[in-house]
């Protein structure tokens, strides 16, 4: 390459050459200088690229590099924060998800797999999420509103496990805008069974203590009549012996007597309440012949009881398991009271005690042709203190107590009855040979 002296030496000669001479004119010389100052400049400006070229491309090699170094630790910052978020998600005791605008699972943890039975961990790859919903009306009903609202938060929702169990979950839910502007919703599900269940038990509880407190009002004020009445009776008996003829005193002593047993019943009535109220369920073998005739034995002394006649059907095929006392004060009530209301215009009054036993259950049926229960009357005939006929000065408390002792061994009890025709009572109790839980 030329050096500027050597360059502005060549143009020279080449020109005096051109024009025959060795000096040249004033315009000439200025024109070789500005082609002399233009050569000046290129080479400079040359100089100047170069060198900014060679700058140029040593920062872009290390700005590379920095670029690259910042790259990797980001990846590795990130790598990490999804290890953590994975370990996170797979760790929650919430089930975590994410899924498509349609329902289509995304992303589940092992916590949802769960809590819908898979217990490997992974739920079926065609199943969608309004699947997983008891009423899939109730998905949409989510759906919409999380679109509307952005979201959504503590929506309590039946779901349907895989092997079609129920469970209630606490649901809570947003809606985000993926790649493409595809519409996602992400949320988790909190098993709330437990707390459905406190909550129903706490409901129960409220209402049998209220139930509890209205029987109790209702058991002082008529407790203290009935026990009040018998003694205010044998008090005015007394007074009147006084005053009386002493030929007449055989018949204030059987009004005496009485109002005696009347007061006994009623105290025995108490004391099978609060038993049966306070006590838990016995299992064990029983003889319900027995207890039927000890039953029928203790109210012979009742006026009607010899003029009925006693029909009795036992077939029991298997050995019959419950609560023998409780057995016997459901046997005492139905007894006594085909007994005493027993209808006097029938020739042959009687009563029918029948049993059937199966492997899981037992039929006991007491059926009486006495004066029957006036339809108005069967609907009401269970309610404590509850008096459906007049004929018998009865406390109204025997029914009331036959149909929660059956509930407290998990039984039944239906009644059929026609006035003057007779009354048919039908208990079917659970027979296990298992301890009772009760």
């Amino acid at each position: 390459m030329l050096t500027q002296i050597e360059y502005h030496r060549t143009i020279k000669r080449l020109i005096s050459k051109h024009f025959g001479t060795e000096i040249l004119s004033p315009e000439m010389e200025l024109f070789l200088h500005s082609i002399n100052n233009s050569f000046l400049h290129y080479e400079r400006d040359r100089d100047l690229m170069e060198r900014a070229l060679e700058l140029t491309s040593s920062e872009l090699t290390q700005a590379n590099e920095k670029i690259r170094e910042e790259k990797r630790i980001v990846q590795e910052r990130l790598t990490e924060s999804e290890q953590i978020l994975k370990s996170i998600n797979e760790n929650l005791n919430e089930a975590v998800f994410r899924i498509t605008h349609d329902g289509d699972i995304i992303y589940t943890n092992n916590a949802f797999a769960k809590l819908f039975g898979q217990e490997n961990g992974a739920l079926p790859t065609d199943i969608n999420f309004k699947d997983l919903f008891e009423e899939q009306e109730k998905w949409f009903d989510i759906k919409q509103e999380a679109e509307t609202k952005g979201g959504l938060k503590g929506v309590e929702v039946s779901f349907k496990k895989s092997d079609n169990s129920h469970f209630w979950g606490l649901v809570s839910i947003m809606s985000s805008i993926g790649h493409g502007d595809s519409l996602y919703f992400d949320g988790s599900i909190v098993n709330i069974s437990r707390q459905k269940k406190s909550e129903e038990n706490l409901r129960n509880a409220n209402l049998l203590l209220n139930k509890t407190n209205k029987e109790l009002d209702r058991f002082v004020y008529s407790a203290s009549h009935d026990l009040k009445a018998p003694l205010s009776s044998l008090l005015g008996l007394i007074n009147v012996i006084e005053l009386d003829n002493p030929s007449n005193l055989h018949l204030y002593l059987e009004k005496m007597r009485l109002s005696i047993h009347k007061l006994d019943a009623f105290i025995k009535e108490i004391i099978d309440y609060s038993y049966n109220s306070s006590k838990k369920a016995e299992n064990e073998e029983v003889n319900l012949k027995e207890l039927f005739e000890e039953s029928y034995e203790q109210y012979k002394y009742l006026s009607n009881a010899p003029k009925i006649n006693l029909i009795s059907n036992w077939n029991q095929k298997t050995p019959v398991f419950s609560d023998p006392r409780r057995i016997k004060i459901i046997l005492n009530n139905l007894v006594s009271n085909a007994i005493m209301y027993s209808n006097p215009d029938v020739a042959e009054p009687y009563i029918k005690v029948s049993t059937e036993s199966v492997d899981n259950h037992c039929v006991l049926t007491i059926e009486d042709n006495g004066i029957g229960i006036g339809a108005e009357h069967l609907n009401k005939i269970f309610e404590m203190f509850y008096r459906g006929t007049d004929v018998s000065g009865g406390s109204g408390l025997g029914l009331y107590i036959v149909k929660e002792t059956i509930a407290k061994l998990q039984g039944t009890i239906s009644v059929d009855s026609e006035e003057k025709k007779g009354t048919i009572f039908k208990i079917t109790l659970p027979n296990q040979p298992e301890p009772s839980s009760n």
